[in-house]
């Protein structure tokens, strides 16, 4: 199993929360993966003093991902450009977050991981892809759905193997 930290997640266990969810799900990745949550790191980009990382995973060997955690239900507008969430519009693209934080991580890191390859996916938990319907420059791979996270193990090796 992956080493997590912190060791049990800080919040309450509920089944309806996306990032409780995935926290256990990211335990049934093997050994040698560790997963950090929800990290934080001052001086963000453009002028925010934070930014943070819902999930670093790391397979101790040459890969970080930082996973971008969103519940409920999502779609993608490609008309007007925008995400929504449960039908409202999100101040926020989650793959702009995601490129976000792992910019401020490689920048606040980057003598720790300078061997490692760092990039970004996504995670609905809580809702399926429809087929082709991805947004422009997000490449299929890069989401894991509700169904990919019952296929954790596949699917981050796949993230990786892309990486």
């Amino acid at each position: 199993m992956a080493r997590m930290y912190p060791e049990i997640f800080p919040g309450t266990s509920d089944q309806n929360n996306p990032e409780f969810i995935v926290y256990q799900i990211l335990r049934m990745l093997p050994d040698p993966y560790i997963v950090f949550y929800s990290k934080r790191f001052k001086g963000g980009l453009f002028g925010k003093s934070e930014c943070e990382i819902d999930f670093i995973i790391f397979n101790q060997q040459d890969v970080i991902i930082c996973l971008e955690v969103k519940g409920g239900t999502l779609s993608y507008d490609g008309i007007e450009d925008r995400w929504l969430q449960n039908g409202k519009i999100m101040g926020r693209s989650p793959d702009r977050q995601a490129t976000e934080a792992t910019h401020c991580l490689i920048r606040e890191l980057s003598k720790e991981i300078r061997n490692a390859n760092v990039d970004w996916a996504l995670c609905f938990p809580q809702c399926n892809l429809v087929a082709d319907s991805t947004p422009i420059g997000i490449p299929l791979t890069r989401i894991i759905d509700e169904s990919g996270v019952q296929n954790i193990v596949s699917e981050i090796s796949n993230i990786e193997d892309e990486i």
